[in-house]
Parts: structure tokens; sequence; C-alpha cells
């Protein structure tokens, strides 16, 4: 048994269509196959890209003056260790 992913697609006639290269070590002739449909995911970053966008016109930070202090106030300054 071999297993393959791939991408297909449904016409608006319902039919549906898979073109895969498939390895030479497969011979020719009838299969059995199972398909398990579930929506494709995009591989564009245009999702995070529409969250950045949302998040400048919410303006959740244009209140901060200094950023690099309001950072620093965030968390505890701690002098670093040297040597043992």
């Amino acid at each position: 048994m071999n297993t393959i992913k791939t991408t297909a697609e449904i016409d608006s006639d319902g039919w549906l269509t898979v073109h895969t290269r498939l390895s030479e070590k497969i011979q020719p002739g009838p299969i059995e196959a199972v398909i398990v449909l579930q929506p494709a995911v995009s591989s564009e970053p245009k999702g995070i890209i529409d969250c950045i966008r949302e998040l400048r016109k919410l303006g959740p930070i244009a209140g901060i003056e200094n950023p690099v202090q309001w950072q620093r106030s965030g968390r505890e300054e701690r002098p670093l260790r040297r040597g043992n």
C-alpha cells in the first residue's frame, strides 16, 4: 500500500480531478483508491497579512511613545552573571 498526498479539484459538475505523477515503482493497472476529502489550506500568508492589517486599524500600540521604555517596564531587569 502506498500513501500519496496531493491536491485535487472538484468542478462545478461535481467531478473530482486528480493529476499526480506517480513513482516509477508503481506498476500500471487497476488499483483501489481511498480518497479523503478535506478543504484545501492556502499556503499564502494572506491570513497573517489580513490580521496585521486589522491590528493596524485597531491601533493597540499607537499610544506608546517610547517603545524601548515600554518593553523594559514589562520585564524585570537583572544583572547578568559572569563566570562562576
